[in-house]
């Protein structure tokens, strides 16, 4: 489960959830290597805010990550995962009325671009 702020080192914590996590804590959230998170958030084929050079995953995009395969009954592709979530994400932010006038073309994916291999 998803750490909650002010968790204690003896397991207890409070109600209110960690809006963001680490690289290092979501990959072990995801029993990931943080090399291959790292590769999955810098070739944009997984959901995240970099903040200068610092990458932190929304505790949300794992929570629902994990309700998706459990929905799906299957195993699930993350890059399939990722684009429908985005393209879900656009639908509901025009459906609320967002203009992509405002400097993001929501419908082309760029809130979470894709970055060619180096």
């Amino acid at each position: 489960m998803i750490q909650r702020a002010g968790a204690e080192p003896g397991g207890q914590s409070s109600d209110r959830r960690r809006p963001f996590l680490t690289v290092k804590e979501a990959a072990a959230e995801l029993r990931l290597d943080q090399s291959t998170l790292y590769r999955h958030l810098r070739e944009g084929r997984f959901p995240g805010v970099k903040v200068g050079g610092r990458y932190l995953i929304p505790a949300a995009v794992i929570e629902e990550l994990a309700a998706g395969a459990i929905t799906a009954g299957h195993c699930v592709d993350i890059d399939e995962w990722a684009a429908r979530w985005r393209d879900e994400r656009a639908a509901a932010a025009l459906a609320a009325g967002e203009d992509s006038r405002r400097g993001h073309d929501l419908a082309s994916h760029d809130r979470f671009p894709r970055r060619t291999a180096r």
